[in-house]
């Protein structure tokens, strides 16, 4: 943000200028339409559905170019990032607060939920030598 509103705006208006890093308009693609429709019913899918191609999208390896400019998915799982179980749980239900229920079973039934999402492998091997899905 550069300054705050000037007094000739109202009081329910704010001007935000939001300076991108270079190559992020090839940032990951999320389909808005299905996104809202996944948020109005579920909370944890809707996080699920965000967190997904975010975490998946690497310039040049999981994200192509192709032909005319357009991007394409890579086929090839070893290109994506393999998610823990801690991982997924704080995707989904957000940071650990006292008495909330936040079980691994909700946060992977949102990511088989999520509009857009396909799980490829539940039980892949990162190269870590941890296990996670792929």
């Amino acid at each position: 943000m550069t300054g705050l509103p000037g007094d000739d705006l109202g009081d329910d208006q704010a001007v935000l200028h939001v300076h991108l890093p270079l190559g992020s308009h090839h940032g990951p693609p999320v389909d808005r339409l299905p996104l809202m429709e996944a948020g109005r019913r579920d909370g944890r899918a809707y996080r699920a559905a965000i967190a997904a191609p975010t975490l998946a999208w690497r310039a040049g390896k999981s994200r192509r170019r192709g032909t005319r400019g357009r991007w394409y998915w890579s086929t090839d799982p070893a290109d994506y990032t393999v998610l823990g179980a801690a991982d997924r749980k704080r995707l989904v239900h957000g940071p650990a607060r006292p008495g909330a229920r936040r079980t691994l079973a909700d946060a992977d039934e949102a990511f088989r939920r999520a509009p857009g999402v396909r799980v490829v492998d539940e039980n892949a091997r990162a190269p870590d030598g941890s296990r996670g899905w792929l």
